[in-house]
């Protein structure tokens, strides 16, 4: 019935005005990658017409895949083309483990109303893509670059110096890079932020930026190393709530159980989401769920 009156059958669901089904429309970390292909294979064994598919996909093997399999006739990328716009690019030249994982955090909606302008958590040049591709003129000068802290923040900042000729170091207080993305990734539904440690990682090393590890940044490190800059990336701290006996020794902040799951007993009473306020203001929601370990 439609075959001869359309070129191209684009299948989703859900929609924006339900919270529930939002998150069908742009799937969270909580679905799997590809939550609505099968919604396009059902559709395809009806019509003739070219039948697209969306659903978070971010890996090209997985895409591969499903075109292969005569799934869908075409892979359409939203929220993984603002991750990394050469996505396609690298695919198609083997350098799919260069690819930043989109981490379906939402930060491209809830920053894009704020700022008119869409951001990204993972590609910090989103929304100034012109300047960045604009040729960079080499230093008159190569600067010793001191970057304090291995985070995300701190490889992306060492990456771009060390890409634009300068001499990088980092310099890490823990025995290993990526900071705060290794609680944050310890879920076992978190693959996409332990993948986006490797490739920072990867490009640290690619770009020639040297890591010294197990070392306190202080200032009298500063002053011996004698850096012509300095970039302080040394993460955040997790927000305490006011809570009377937070401070007790059986109570165990969400770092410290990821990180250190022996701290755990046999069982967890509750476990406290803190969900920061969207106004900016400095208030928090407190959400208690029963857990077991």
């Amino acid at each position: 019935m439609i075959d001869d009156k359309v070129d191209l059958i684009n299948v989703s669901c859900g929609n924006h005005e339900d919270p529930d089904m939002f998150c069908r429309t742009h799937p969270s970390a909580f679905y799997p990658r590809g939550v609505n292909v099968y919604l396009a294979a059902e559709i395809k064994k009806h019509v003739k017409t070219p039948v697209a598919c969306v659903g978070s996909l971010n890996d090209p093997a997985q895409m591969e895949e499903i075109l292969a399999s005569g799934q869908a006739d075409a892979v359409e990328l939203g929220r993984a083309s603002l991750a990394d716009p050469y996505l396609p690019a690298k695919a198609l030249a083997g350098c799919a483990d260069d690819i930043t994982p989109c981490l379906r955090c939402y930060e491209c909606f809830g920053a894009t109303g704020e700022l008119e302008m869409v951001k990204c958590a993972v590609n910090p040049t989103m929304g100034e893509q012109l300047a960045a591709k604009l040729p960079q003129e080499q230093p008159e000068r190569v600067k010793k670059v001191l970057v304090a802290g291995g985070g995300p923040a701190g490889m992306e900042a060492a990456i771009t110096a060390a890409r634009r000729g300068h001499d990088v170091t980092i310099v890490e207080k823990s025995d290993k890079l990526g900071g705060n993305l290794h609680p944050a990734g310890a879920a076992y539904f978190k693959e996409d932020i332990r993948k986006l440690i490797r490739v920072l990682e990867k490009r640290v090393e690619r770009a020639g930026v040297k890591v010294i590890l197990d070392t306190a940044v202080t200032p009298d490190y500063v002053r011996g190393f004698a850096p012509d800059v300095l970039f302080v990336a040394i993460g955040s701290e997790e927000l305490r709530p006011p809570i009377k006996g937070i401070e007790s020794e059986h109570v165990v902040m969400a770092v410290d159980a990821e990180l250190h799951p022996e701290k755990l007993g046999q069982m967890i009473r509750f476990f406290i989401r803190i969900f920061p306020s969207l106004s900016g203001e400095n208030k928090c929601g407190y959400n208690s769920f029963p857990l077991l370990h």
